[in-house]
């Protein structure tokens, strides 16, 4: 797995430092492929929970690659138990 992150001593210092330079360069790279500028709001998105950044506290940054690790335990189980099993059906 690889995200991109920053931790600062608060979540609202790591948001507001980092930003800016994530917002230019995916806008650049957006303009070249095609997508709509980045914009504050969906930055913070891409925070939260569920979000691909690893971007806050120390605290909040360890909990979220804390959830991400346990997320990716459970996928080998699933491939193995239910999703190649189905796919071997199918053949």
């Amino acid at each position: 797995m690889h995200s991109l992150g920053y931790v600062a001593n608060t979540t609202q210092q790591a948001l507001d430092e980092f930003y800016p330079g994530y917002a230019e360069a995916m806008t650049k790279v957006g303009k070249e492929r095609g997508w709509p500028p980045m914009t504050r709001s969906r930055f913070e998105a891409q925070i939260g929970p569920e979000g691909a950044l690893l971007v806050g506290s120390v605290d909040e940054v360890a909990a979220k690659i804390l959830r991400h690790a346990n997320a990716l335990v459970v996928l080998p189980g699933l491939l193995s138990k239910w999703i190649l099993p189905r796919c071997r059906m199918k053949n």
